[in-house]
């Protein structure tokens, strides 16, 4: 009888009849909502629940406690977009003869060039951005001395606009030489034409 027991409520428990599996109770129930029993008049108990039935008795059934998975919490940075205003310049060229700026035949700038200077650039605009000096002089003389010259006299204005405040404004200079002359003619006229710096202005406008 010992051995025919356990095979009997095997065979009870995997029957459709009894695969009804109460959810709500602390006991087995059938199909019908019956609590399953053995042939001792005792009630199957089911782990999965803390409800009891009260037609086998009183006895509460603890709860196995179901495995939670962490929450994986994904921290996303904010973006922050930072809105800059958009910047209008303005691309001035000043244009001053070399007699003007410098000694005959010399890159030292001059009393009048350095009045000049502060007239027509530093006090042009309080917010300068960029400054392009550029150095021409004319078709006498060697094309070797004369692109010397040139860049001379362009870096003489930049170490003067350097001295009067312009050391934190980007400041490039080139020298052109004889090779963008503005007048070809053999004149004095001519040649006091195109000894000149150039000076670019990029500034901002608010």
């Amino acid at each position: 009888m010992k051995k025919i027991l356990p095979t009997i409520i095997t065979t009870l428990l995997l029957s459709p009849f009894f695969a009804h599996a109460a959810t709500e109770t602390a006991y087995l129930t059938s199909s019908s909502g019956n609590p399953v029993k053995n042939n001792f008049g005792d009630c199957w108990v089911s782990s999965g629940t803390k409800t009891i039935n009260s037609e086998c008795g009183d006895v509460v059934v603890p709860q196995t406690p179901k495995k939670v998975k962490p929450v994986r919490e994904e921290i996303i940075p904010k973006r922050i977009e930072e809105i800059k205003p958009e910047i209008k310049t303005e691309v001035k060229v000043i244009t001053l003869q070399s007699s003007v700026l410098f000694e005959v035949n010399s890159d030292v700038i001059s009393d009048q060039g350095e009045e000049v200077l502060l007239s027509k650039v530093l006090a042009n605009s309080p917010i300068t951005i960029k400054v392009d000096i550029a150095g021409h002089t004319d078709s006498r003389g060697s094309n070797k001395f004369n692109q010397k010259l040139g860049q001379k006299r362009a870096d003489s204005v930049k170490s003067f606009l350097t001295s009067k405040g312009l050391h934190d404004v980007k400041i490039s200079t080139q020298s052109f030489g004889e090779e963008m002359l503005l007048c070809k003619a053999k004149t004095e006229v001519c040649h006091q034409k195109n000894r000149r710096v150039e000076i670019t202005l990029t500034t901002e406008q608010k």
